[in-house]
């Protein structure tokens, strides 16, 4: 009787010390995502449409383009067709309370905060 108790201790032991090490997935802030700007999804408000390399953040196609989110962060000045390199989170509620026009896309692509956006490489 002794031994399976000891059997079952070390069993416990072994499961607690097991999981608790185990590695959570990382933030998707924390990850770097490539994309390409495809342009403005509205006249005016909201973010620029950029198609992701990969599906991480999105699955949705826009005027032909993969994994589109709609980005906010990035600012007007970001060209059409450039490659960039960014961090990404989703966006609040707040964040997207914004004033936009109503001649863009009102599907449920994703919205997300980039930062940390570079053209060459992640930073």
């Amino acid at each position: 009787m002794k031994k399976i108790q000891k059997l079952c201790f070390l069993a416990l032991v072994g499961l607690m010390v097991g999981t608790s090490c185990e590695k959570t997935a990382p933030e998707p802030e924390n990850n770097c995502f490539k994309g390409v700007v495809i342009g403005k999804i509205r006249s005016n408000g909201g973010g620029l449409a950029v198609s992701m390399e990969k599906t991480n953040l999105s699955t949705h196609t826009w005027r032909g383009y993969s994994n589109v989110v709609e980005a906010l962060g990035l600012g007007v000045n970001v060209a059409p067709n450039s490659v960039i390199y960014f961090n990404a989170r989703p966006a609040n509620v707040e964040e997207k309370n914004f004033i936009v026009t109503a001649d863009g896309d009102e599907s449920a692509k994703p919205i997300v905060v980039a930062s940390n956006v570079s053209p060459n490489s992640c930073k």
